[in-house]
Formats: structure tokens, C-alpha cells, sequence
């Protein structure tokens, strides 16, 4: 992990904002619900199962978009904790993150999840599918704002709790900070709020990015990008957990779902992602629900740096670095990943639902 920025870590520690406590393999009161040794049968006969048989609807965007969602009672047998809304990252789904479903609904929450513009089972932007695209990022931020007003709060009592996994942190932001933020508290998984651009300078990235817009190549894969064939990767290799056993079960959901694969982003969702980060710190100030961050410490996808200025700059924002964990906190190893369920679960004060 690279170094931070130490003049943002001078301003944590006068300001006490945020703290860096590492989350380690320490013994935690929530067990893993689906222990990594069994990963793939529980997977498959608990976890995807739940999403599965939960009816999928859509509503229509402002520009008529398709949006895929689905709303999962607590399932623990006690009246609702409170509902908690999930936002997922770049290029996945419902499915793909049905693990986390699993467990906050068997942890006593209501929980309502949709899949993104162009992702999941939601509409595709283009013809070919495996493009990531999307034309202004403020689609993205209308649409949730959208499924929260109209689909969510109707339907919800209080507390509502966000929780959002990278690219959803950055979606979720922008909707946080206009001031009607109905949530209580609100947790981010690595959020991206700086892109890692692997070893390229940030501003020759943005060059090459704005060029290929600006001659037409707004929708095609940007430099590197390209088509992702799950039956050739190895979840043992991966670069984003720690976890073969969560990595390859989300590769045999690819497989069987074929029309769920994203490969590489656009040149215009690049661009538009860019331009979005670059705001997340001013964004930040205006956020006045409490926060909490987890950052992963061996993050190849987005900035700490991001990360440590925008819970800087927010008002009641604390970090938690996940010791030795990859970008994918949700699915990583048991070691790792059950402490910051524990957290988050203990960050959703338990409480009675009110209507």
C-alpha cells in the first residue's frame, strides 16, 4: 500500500475525525454465516438461493432505463432491526453479492439492493455487453436517488442504513450530499474515491481518456480494457481477495449466467468515473450522517489517499484499514472479512423498526 499523504494525516490526528484502527484477525461476536472451508455449497444452497427466489422487479429511469432491484425481509425470526440499502461496485450484482445479503437479513435487517445502469440484470447501455458504460455519472446518482425516494422510504420504516462497495461509495456520495439523506448511518466497503491508474501518471491517464472521448470513442473499451471470459481466470489468482473459495464462486456464477459478465469500462464511463472522484472531497463536507470507511490495506483498484481525504473532510467520518485485505472486503477471507461484518453490524445500532 502506498505511503499517505502526510500532511492528510496531520489533519486526521488534530482534528480526530478519522481513525485508522486496523481490523485484524481477532476472535469477533459474528460468525462467518457462510464459513469460507463450505464457501461454495453454502453459496449455492443458501446465499444465491435467497436472491434468487426473491421476486426481481424494475422501475424506469428519468431517461427510461430498466433498473433491476429486489427487496429481502430480515429473515431471523425477530422483528426488523432496521433496512438497510446496498450498492454495489463496478461491473456486478445482486447475485454476485448475495453473501451479504445472506447475512444482514439473518442478522434481523430488511434489505433492498439494485443493480446499476448497464450491470447486473439491469439494462445494458450497449450493444455488446461487456462494455462498462454509462454516458454522464449523474445517471448513476439520479437512479439511486430515484429507488430511495420512490421505491425504498414509502415502503420502509426507520433507521435506514446505506452500505456501498466501491463504485456504489462514490454513487452513494453524491446522493448523501445534497442535504436529504434519509439514512442513520452510512458505511462504505474500499470506496472509490481515487483510481489506481497502475503506474501511469493520473494526468496522462486523463489525457489519453479525454482524447479518445473527444475523437468519437466514447464507447469502446478504454486502453487495456477487453472482454472477461470466466471459464480462463483462476479465483486462486486473484487480485482483488484473498478468498479462492469466494473468487471462484463468483467465477461458476459467470458461467452460468453468462449475460452477468462485465469485462473492461469505456473510455466514457473512465472519464465520467474520473471527473466524479475528483469531487469527493469537497462532496464529503456536506455530508452530515455519521460514516464509517474500510479500507482495504492491499487495494489495487482505488486510492487510500482518496479514502483518508474524504474522511478528513467529512464531518463524523471514521477509517478502519482492514489489515492485509485486497479490494474486495466483502468477499475476502474469513480472517478478515467476518471482523468487518462484526463492525458494521455493531455500526447499525440494533433497534426497533418504527414505521
Amino acid at each position: 500500500m502506498p505511503l499517505p499523504d502526510l500532511r492528510v494525516f496531520g489533519r486526521i490526528v488534530l482534528t480526530s475525525l478519522l481513525v485508522p484502527i486496523a481490523i485484524t484477525a481477532l476472535p469477533n461476536r459474528q460468525a462467518a454465516a457462510l464459513p469460507e472451508a463450505e464457501f461454495q455449497t453454502g453459496f449455492e444452497t443458501q446465499a444465491l438461493p435467497l436472491v434468487e427466489r426473491t421476486r426481481l422487479q424494475f422501475f424506469r429511469a428519468a431517461d427510461g432505463t430498466k433498473i433491476a432491484y429486489r427487496s429481502f425481509p430480515a429473515t431471523d425470526g425477530t422483528p426488523a432491526r432496521g433496512t438497510v440499502v446496498f450498492v454495489h461496485g463496478y461491473s456486478e450484482s445482486m447475485l454476485k453479492h448475495a453473501e451479504i445479503i445472506y447475512d444482514l437479513t439473518q442478522a434481523g435487517y430488511n434489505l433492498y439492493a439494485l443493480d446499476l445502469r448497464g450491470m447486473g440484470e439491469s439494462q445494458r447501455l450497449l450493444d455488446e455487453r461487456q462494455i462498462g458504460h454509462v454516458e454522464k455519472f449523474s445517471d448513476y446518482v439520479t437512479d439511486l436517488k430515484q429507488f430511495v425516494t420512490n421505491v425504498v422510504v414509502p415502503a420502509s420504516g426507520r433507521p435506514l442504513f446505506l452500505l456501498a462497495h466501491s463504485l456504489g461509495g462514490m454513487v452513494s456520495t453524491d446522493m448523501l450530499a445534497d442535504g436529504t439523506s434519509p439514512f442513520t448511518a452510512v458505511a462504505y466497503s474500499a470506496p472509490m474515491f481515487g483510481i489506481r491508474t497502475r503506474g501511469f501518471p493520473p494526468w496522462l491517464v486523463s489525457t489519453v481518456i479525454g482524447f479518445n472521448v473527444w475523437r468519437g470513442k466514447g464507447s469502446a473499451f478504454r486502453p487495456g480494457g477487453g472482454l472477461m471470459d470466466p471459464s480462463k481466470e483462476d479465483g486462486s489468482k486473484s487480485s482483488v481477495t484473498h478468498s479462492a473459495a469466494r473468487a471462484n464462486a463468483t467465477l461458476a456464477l459467470y458461467k452460468k449466467r453468462p449475460d452477468l459478465t462485465i469485462g473492461g469500462q469505456s473510455n466514457k464511463w473512465m472519464a465520467e468515473a474520473i471527473a466524479a472522484t475528483s469531487r469527493a472531497t469537497r462532496l464529503a463536507r456536506k455530508i452530515s450522517v455519521p460514516i464509517r470507511i474500510f479500507q482495504a490495506e492491499e487495494d489495487a483498484i482505488v486510492t487510500a489517499e482518496g479514502q483518508q481525504e474524504f474522511c478528513a473532510a467529512a464531518p463524523h467520518c471514521e477509517l478502519r484499514i482492514v489489515a492485509g485485505a485486497r479490494h474486495e472486503i466483502l468477499q475476502e477471507s474469513d480472517s478478515m472479512r467476518t471482523p468487518v461484518i462484526g463492525e458494521i453490524l455493531n455500526f447499525f445500532q440494533p433497534q426497533p423498526l418504527v414505521n
